[in-house]
Formats: C-alpha cells, sequence, structure tokens
C-alpha cells in the first residue's frame, strides 16, 4: 500500500480537522498584511524549546540549521512544535544542495533561507531544488510535509509551489552587487540582510549593529532591489530596539533575537544583580 493510499485510509477513519495551505500560512499572511512580520531564531534543539517560542505570539519561527545545534531530525520535530501553536516554522539551511532543500522541505517547513546566494545563477538553481515541476524539480515522496501545514498531502503536491517561501541571503558585497538580478529571479520570495557575514565582507566588525556608513547604503540597495521587483526584505536585528529600528527603515521581516541569546540574557542580568549583593555583604 502506498503511503497515499494508507493516508486516506487513515483519513477515512479518523477524520483530521485540516484548514489548508493558504489558511496556515502565517509567514505570507503577516507579510500580505502590509505590516512588519516578527519572529525570532531558535539554534536549540527539542521540541520544548520550540513549543515555548512558537506560543509567544511570533508570526514565525527559524529553526536554524545552519550555526544551531540541530541534526535534520531535529528539524522534523521543532516544524511541527512549532506549527501547531499558529507561527510558520522556517528552516535555514546550511547550505544550497538539493539534497538539504529536500530533507528541509520534507519536514513541513513552511518556507527556507539560503545562506550566502551571492549569484543570480545560484538563486535560479534555488527555486529550481525548491520547486514541484513543472518550475522545478523537486522530487514527490515525502509523507511528512502536511502535518505542518494542517493539510493533506494531496493539497500539498497540488499547491506546495505557491505556498512555501523561499528566503535568499544577501550577506556579502558580491551579493549586493547582484542584489537587482537575485531579486528579479522568480520562485525567491525575499532578500534577507545577513548583517554579521555582510559586515566582514567589507572589512568590518561582523558583532556590531551600529553599522557604519557602509553597510547602511549596502542595506538600502538590497532593500530598494526587492521593492523594484516586487518582492519582500528582511534583516537579522538581536533585539527589540533594533528591530522597531529596521522596521521604520522598511525591513518587512525581522527577528528580535535567538533562544540562546535570551537564556545568556537573562541569566547574565540577574546573575549580575545577585553578584552585587553578595559583594555587598
Amino acid at each position: 500500500m502506498s503511503y497515499q493510499a494508507a493516508g486516506a485510509a487513515v483519513a477515512s477513519v479518523t477524520t483530521p480537522a485540516t484548514v489548508g495551505m493558504a489558511a496556515s500560512n502565517r509567514i505570507r499572511a503577516s507579510l500580505a498584511s502590509g505590516k512588519a512580520s516578527v519572529g525570532a531564531w531558535i539554534m536549540l534543539p527539542g521540541t520544548t524549546v520550540a513549543r515555548t517560542m512558537a506560543t509567544l505570539g511570533f508570526d514565525w519561527i527559524l529553526i536554524d540549521g545552519e550555526h544551531g545545534n540541530m541534526q535534520d531530525s531535529d528539524w522534523h520535530d521543532s516544524v511541527n512544535a512549532v506549527a501547531v501553536w499558529g507561527p510558520s516554522p522556517i528552516i535555514r539551511i546550511p547550505q544550497g544542495e538539493e539534497f538539504i532543500i529536500k530533507r528541509a522541505l520534507d519536514t513541513g517547513a513552511h518556507g527556507i533561507m539560503v545562506p550566502m546566494c551571492n549569484t543570480v545563477e545560484y538563486a535560479k538553481e534555488i527555486v529550481q531544488r525548491s520547486k514541484f515541476p513543472p518550475m522545478g524539480r523537486r522530487g514527490h515522496g515525502g509523507p511528512f510535509p502536511a502535518t505542518a501545514w494542517k493539510t493533506t498531502m494531496d493539497d500539498y503536491n497540488k499547491n506546495a509551489n505557491a505556498n512555501t517561501f523561499i528566503i535568499v541571503q544577501i550577506e556579502t558585497k558580491q551579493a549586493v552587487e547582484n542584489a537587482d538580478a537575485i531579486a528579479a529571479v522568480e520562485g525567491i520570495d525575499m532578500l534577507f540582510v545577513g548583517p554579521n557575514d555582510l559586515a566582514a565582507s567589507y572589512g568590518l566588525p561582523p558583532t556590531s549593529e551600529d553599522y557604519s556608513p557602509i553597510m547602511e547604503e549596502a542595506m538600502e540597495k538590497i532593500r530598494r532591489a526587492a521593492k523594484k521587483h516586487g518582492k519582500y526584505v528582511g534583516i537579522w536585528a538581536s533585539d527589540g530596539p533594533m528591530a522597531a529600528r529596521r522596521i521604520e527603515q522598511g525591513f518587512q521581516m525581522v527577528s528580535v533575537g535567538a533562544d540562546v541569546m535570551a537564556i545568556g540574557g537573562f541569566y547574565g542580568s540577574h546573575l549580575t544583580a545577585a553578584r552585587n549583593a553578595v559583594l555587598k555583604q
């Protein structure tokens, strides 16, 4: 029995609640409203962290498969833990290899973020690897993605191309120079600024968010390229005040930090308060 037949047999008995891909697509709905879409990074494995973050009211949660402490089995767990609470789970993959894109989308992720997209040729390949025929060459067969979309496999196979959200990171001087051409590629939904690597590519410190005029000019060029071609533009921000600043600049998908940063920041500040009391003894 094929997995499609098995799924149909189960559905005839259990009648699971389904809403369809469009209704589950929080990232697209939030952006289509004309207002900025706000989310956060998770870098730690396990459903507990993912579920805790997902209940806070974010539009999306990015599961960091590039720099996070995660394997692709963790992607499956985190995607479903996030999706059940409403935010769109997005996976940042380590690179845009075909098998990695396939593995990420087969979890049911509502979108992927691909780092270091420096050329229009690479952007086109990312689309080919992310979309089912005739738009691309992604293979059918994964039995898992429908769950995270609260839909059926039939609906997923028919509508994944229109709903999965494809983000490419612009984070080098070369990518900035090619931003206009990359933004013009059909199937790319968003240009996302990776400010740390972008700063490093200009010979600047990668850890500060008080960026030089060179960086601000580069980021504005990316924003203009996206707007010109009707694409969205996003950027990493490490906290709420910086996110607010980027939203005011016109960025449409903005983070407010990551789980690891939140843990370190919370306990670091409270430890300092406690240690200060110890010093007064």
